[in-house]
């Protein structure tokens, strides 16, 4: 779980995004990104696809975690 919310966290600031912004643009609450990031919690499905439809991912490779981003 906790290279999920890492890889997210790491192509969000390689994008120039803050939290708040990524969270605004995929629609998904500011405190679900600070849990996701902070490993309180893993993103289902719709917000998984939210996240990296803005970061430009395949959820694929958020979740294969032998895969450099």
């Amino acid at each position: 779980m906790n290279e999920i919310g890492k890889k997210i966290r790491d192509v969000r600031k390689k994008k120039g995004l803050s939290q708040e912004e990524l969270a605004e643009s995929a629609k998904i609450n500011l405190r679900t990104i600070q849990r996701i990031e902070n490993n309180e919690s893993e993103p289902r499905g719709k917000t998984l696809n939210l996240i990296c439809k803005v970061l430009d991912l395949n959820a694929e490779d958020i979740l294969d975690y032998g895969k450099k981003i």
